[in-house]
């Protein structure tokens, strides 16, 4: 299934992407997650202050970094498990938790985004099968999520 995403939020991620994240300090301590020696995952970080502590990360996820970007906070990791229960998963998690799906892209079983908003903040997150130059690295999967508080409208 194939949805169109927003210009605006699409080259923010692209530029999240192409950019070295740094890990950042923050006060919750990273859970000890065991991912795919074939994923190179760097070592887990706490997630970075301002970042909404609200989103529902997927269960074994690893969170390697991340810096502010544009009025906001990427992030960056690593995810053990299979693309299509993963990503299920974290669209399911997501309305529970509080947040609303705006938009969506799914090339499975290799990439899928979503755009959200929720608790005062609007973003997009994206998953995709980890590669080591053309190797698929089995069970891992990369992610990157990027959250901004939303702005109000003035009148």
């Amino acid at each position: 299934m194939r949805y169109r995403i927003g210009p605006g939020i699409a080259i923010v991620l692209l530029v999240a992407l192409s950019g070295a994240l740094a890990g950042c300090g923050g006060d919750a301590a990273p859970a000890a997650v065991s991912i795919p020696a074939c994923a190179h995952a760097g070592p887990p970080t706490a997630l970075p202050s301002g970042f909404p502590s609200s989103f529902p990360f997927p269960p074994n996820s690893r969170i390697t970094g991340g810096h502010p970007l544009y009025g906001g906070i990427v992030i960056s990791g690593t995810i053990a498990g299979d693309f299509t229960p993963t990503v299920d998963g974290l669209v399911a998690a997501m309305p529970p938790a509080g947040y609303k799906i705006l938009n969506s892209e799914a090339e499975p079983p290799y990439d899928a985004d979503v755009e959200y908003l929720g608790h005062g903040y609007i973003g997009r997150w994206r998953i995709h099968a980890h590669f080591n130059a053309s190797e698929l690295c089995p069970g891992a999967q990369d992610l990157t999520v990027y959250a901004a508080p939303r702005q109000q409208p003035t009148k």
